[in-house]
C-alpha cells in the first residue's frame, strides 16, 4: 500500500511540476493558433492534461514532453473543428427542412431542435466528442484513433451519451 501511495504521489508532483512549467506556453500556443479566449485556452489545456491524467498515462514514457503537448493541441483543436463543422451542416439542414415543414408544425421542429441541441450540450466533452463523430458516420476504430482512445472506451462514451440524451429528452417531454 506504501509503494501505490508513494507512486501517485511522485505522479501527482510530476503531473503539477509539468502542468505549471507549461501552462502559459501552450495558452498562448492555443489562443493564437484557435483565435479564442485565454478561458477557451485554459479548458483544451486542462482537457489534454485530464486525458493524460485519466488514461494513466507516464509522463516519464514520453519522450518530449513539449513535441507531445503540442501535438495534442493541435489534434483537440482538428476534432472541434470538425464538430464544429457538423453543427454547421446540421444547422444549415435544420432551415433547409423548415422550407419542407408545414407552418402550424415548425414552432413544434424548432423546439425539438433546441431540445436536442440543449441535450448534447449537457454531455461531457468527451461524449459529445464520441457522439458527433458517430454521426459524422466514423466507425468505432476510427473514433478511437482520432480521440486516442480504445474502441472500448468510445463504446462507453456511447452508451453513456445516448442514456442521458434519452433521460433528458424523455423528461423534457413528459
Amino acid at each position: 500500500m506504501k509503494i501505490t501511495t508513494e507512486r501517485n504521489e511522485n505522479k501527482l508532483t510530476l503531473f503539477t511540476h509539468t502542468y505549471l512549467r507549461y501552462r502559459q506556453k501552450m495558452i498562448a500556443y492555443i489562443k493564437n493558433i484557435s483565435g479564442r479566449e485565454a478561458a477557451y485556452a485554459e479548458d483544451i489545456f486542462q482537457q489534454i492534461f485530464l486525458k493524460l491524467w485519466e488514461n494513466d498515462t507516464s509522463l516519464n514514457q514520453i519522450k518530449s514532453i513539449e513535441n507531445y503537448l503540442f501535438a495534442s493541441v493541435r489534434n483537440s483543436l482538428s476534432n472541434e473543428r470538425k464538430r464544429m463543422q457538423v453543427w454547421e451542416k446540421y444547422s444549415i439542414w435544420a432551415e433547409q427542412m423548415q422550407d419542407c415543414i408545414p407552418i402550424d408544425e415548425q414552432h413544434e421542429v424548432r423546439q425539438a431542435q433546441l431540445l436536442f441541441t440543449q441535450a448534447i450540450g449537457q454531455l461531457s466533452p468527451r461524449a459529445q466528442q464520441a457522439f458527433m463523430l458517430r454521426c459524422e458516420g466514423l466507425s468505432y476504430i476510427e473514433i478511437a484513433k482520432q480521440m486516442q482512445v480504445s474502441k472500448s472506451v468510445v463504446k462507453q462514451h456511447l452508451a453513456r451519451a445516448k442514456k442521458q440524451l434519452r433521460s433528458i429528452i424523455s423528461s423534457r417531454l413528459n
